[in-house]
Formats: structure tokens, C-alpha cells, sequence
């Protein structure tokens, strides 16, 4: 037990951004959305975007290993992940670094139910420390199919779901993301017991307005802003599978040759494109230099 003063509680670091803006370093993360709204791309994206050390969607990450589990739709997963490196690899302007990074990115799977409720968190931080593998990012893949023994309504098992994710946080240094569902009325947010928001830093909804386009809502950030326009991104198709892609519309095309003639700095005019469209301002900064 550490008990500590007021002057040196005061001395503690601020978080540190895994993925800049969007999670916390050993936070905890929820990750929902109704069937099909994309969450599992979303997930593997920041997993293996952070494995490779390569920016998410414009915004910087902070490289290291990750570890996937994939207690559902694993083999689906493969596909994902090869069309992914495929993408990346064929991507031109990366430097010497990225493209060794892309040779062979730390990701680790596990393809199989990890049961949060009976001992599986200490399961795993037992075999990552035997590999001395020390993960910046875990993601749980969903907490339905690792919630063996548990009722997700019942405050009690979902403690118990939590108090397992910090035995990760804490033991292994990881961010968990836990992959999780709407209940029936999608509209509203996450199912379950609320104990599961109450305790993550950070809340993120992933919605299919419509078909190929995937959005990102920030619904809780603990300790910082969360981000304030959704994060819009598009499903491009990549040999038997797709990846997500930043949403660049024929709309944002229009506003992108709106803000220029109104002139002014570049960073001026991506903060403004920023605001009509939700890009990152760096984001808007690219895409106009790629428009002159």
C-alpha cells in the first residue's frame, strides 16, 4: 500500500495518450455499438496501428506490442488483418522506419473465450509475463463471449468484469478495450450494468449511418475533453475484406474548395475545414496540401 502526500500527489504525471485525443495509457475503454456498426475494425485498427507504431487515422500513437482476443468472429478477424498490412504496405510516403515496422507488427491473438469471471484475466497477465510480453494495448473481443458465468445486468459480475480488466492495466502496463453491444433499442447506449461506464475512462460509440460509412462518438472522457465532432471514416475494400479509411467525401472535396478561396494561413483553413467535417486538424492540414 502506497500512501502519499498532498505536495508529492500533486507531482504525479498527467495520462499520456495512447492514440492522441482519443484513449488514455492503462485506461479502460468501452468500445460499443449495435451488430455490424464496425466495432471489431475499429478495435483491430487501433490494435494493430499501435503494434506498428503507425499514426490512427492522423493521430499519433505510442508504439508497442498489443494483444488481441478474439473470442468471436476470429476467423473473419484474419482476413481484416491481412487486408490491413496489405494497405498499409502499399501505402506510399512512409518512411524507412514504418515499412520495417509493417514487416512483422507485435500483435498477439488469442482465439478463444477468455473468461473474465474465472481467473482468465490472471490467466493471461501469467502467460504475457512468461513471453515477457508487456502489451500497451488489450483488447477484449466482446465482453458477452468473456463473460462465461456472469449476468451483464447484475452490478456484482460486472464489478467482477472490471476488477479483472484493472488486474490487466495494472500487472501488464495495457490499455483494455472491452468490445461491448447495445441492448435492444439501439439508440440508447451500452447493455448492462452501468458499473462498466461508471468505471472506464473512456466511452466510444461506433455507428453505420449507412452502409460502408462507420462513425465514432466520444460519450465519456474521464480526464480530458472528449472529442467534440464525430470521427467519420469509411470502409475501403481491400482484396477478400475492407479496412477503414478516413471519411473523405465529395461534400468535404466542396468545402475543402469553399475554404480555400476564402484564403487565409493553412492552419487557419484546417482549423475551419476541421469544424464542417470532424477531421483532426493535421488530417485537414494534409488534405488541403494534397488539393493544391
Amino acid at each position: 500500500m502506497e500512501i502519499v502526500s498532498l505536495q508529492d500527489f500533486l507531482t504525479y504525471p498527467d495520462p499520456e495518450w495512447r492514440i492522441d485525443q482519443i484513449f488514455e495509457s492503462q485506461g479502460l475503454v468501452g468500445l460499443y455499438g449495435a451488430t455490424w456498426s464496425g466495432k471489431s475494425f475499429v478495435a483491430l485498427d487501433w490494435a494493430l496501428s499501435i503494434a506498428a507504431g503507425i499514426p490512427w487515422q492522423s493521430k499519433a500513437v505510442v508504439q508497442g506490442p498489443t494483444v488481441y482476443v478474439a473470442a468471436e468472429g476470429a476467423f473473419g478477424l484474419r482476413s481484416r488483418a491481412q487486408a490491413w498490412l496489405d494497405h498499409h504496405r502499399g501505402a506510399t510516403g512512409l518512411s524507412e522506419p514504418f515499412r520495417e515496422a509493417l514487416e512483422n507488427p507485435p500483435i498477439l491473438f488469442l482465439i478463444e473465450t477468455l473468461p473474465m469471471l474465472e481467473g482468465g484475466a490472471e490467466d493471461l497477465v501469467e502467460t504475457l509475463l512468461e513471453m515477457d510480453v508487456y502489451p500497451k494495448l488489450v483488447v477484449i473481443d466482446t465482453l458477452a463471449r468473456c463473460f462465461v458465468g456472469g449476468d451483464e445486468n447484475e452490478a456484482a459480475d460486472m464489478s467482477q468484469f472490471v476488477a479483472s480488466a484493472g488486474t490487466i492495466q495494472v500487472e501488464v502496463g495495457a490499455t483494455v478495450v472491452v468490445v461491448h453491444h447495445v441492448g435492444k433499442d439501439e439508440t440508447k447506449e451500452e447493455r448492462g450494468s452501468s458499473v462498466l461506464r461508471a468505471a472506464a475512462e473512456t466511452m466510444i460509440r461506433v455507428e453505420m449511418p449507412q452502409r460502408g460509412k462507420v462513425e465514432l462518438t466520444c460519450t465519456k472522457q474521464k480526464n480530458a475533453e472528449g472529442f467534440a465532432q464525430r470521427i467519420q471514416l469509411r470502409l475501403q475494400k481491400v482484396g477478400n475484406s475492407c479496412v477503414l479509411v478516413e471519411g473523405h467525401t465529395m461534400s468535404t472535396k466542396k468545402d475543402i474548395q469553399e475554404i480555400k478561396k476564402a484564403g487565409g494561413s493553412t492552419k487557419f483553413q484546417a482549423r475551419q475545414l476541421s469544424l464542417l467535417t470532424g477531421h483532426s486538424v493535421s488530417a485537414c492540414e494534409s488534405m488541403l496540401r494534397r488539393a493544391q
